[in-house]
């Protein structure tokens, strides 16, 4: 029995994120995520994922789980942010568009910390990259 918690514990608080269920392979971290009204943008790499926005400070939370996400072929992100809420992230192969630019990015992305959720897109950090 005790070796069985020890391994799903160990399966929890697996970084990289595994691939989901149905899914060959794992998540493109480093990933940024963006959203508008209001607006706010996120990073997931290093085994943390940080919130910040214009209104308000960066919050950081270290990765602890990775959910299944069930019937999509998309990842999971979930971990306690530094101010006790509970913060979970979901990321969905489907075209999106920031609704401010042409731009479109290869994921829909969602961030609920607590009882709020933001809602937007989301790429590989070297999307957001620009050229030199």
């Amino acid at each position: 029995m005790r070796a069985a918690a020890v391994a799903l514990l160990l399966t929890a608080c697996a970084y990289p994120p595994a691939a989901p269920e149905g899914r060959s392979e794992p998540a493109p971290l480093p990933l940024r995520l963006i959203g508008t009204e209001p607006f706010w943008g996120a990073l997931i790499a290093s085994g943390e994922i940080v919130v910040s926005g214009a209104d308000r400070a960066p919050l950081r939370a270290p990765i602890e789980a990775v959910p299944s996400l069930a019937g999509t072929s998309g990842w999971g992100f979930s971990g306690l942010a530094e101010n006790g809420a509970p913060l979970s992230v979901r990321i969905v192969p489907a075209a999106c568009s920031d609704g401010m630019s042409d731009r479109v990015y290869p994921y829909e992305a969602s961030v609920r910390i607590g009882r709020e959720t933001l809602s937007g897109c989301a790429g590989p950090e070297s999307l957001f990259q620009h050229p030199s």
